[in-house]
């Protein structure tokens, strides 16, 4: 069980990582075209989503494992 917890832990963690990367390669590309009338929108949603993720994840963790 406490594997299975812990495996799961790091893939939501590593989720929330590669979404990190994305959202600044999607900010840098922004500063470099510039955003002009809408163009170079920065999307952040699935960013924060896959924090507040690997926080949910974490705390039911540290409930199931004490």
């Amino acid at each position: 069980m406490e594997i299975t917890i812990n495996a799961i832990f790091c893939l939501v963690l590593a989720l929330a990582i590669y979404q990190t990367m994305m959202f600044l390669v999607d900010v840098s590309n922004a500063t470099i075209d510039g955003i002009n009338d809408g163009e170079g929108y920065i999307d952040n949603r699935h960013f924060i989503l896959s924090w507040s993720l690997v926080i949910i994840a974490y705390f039911i963790k540290s409930t199931l494992l004490l």
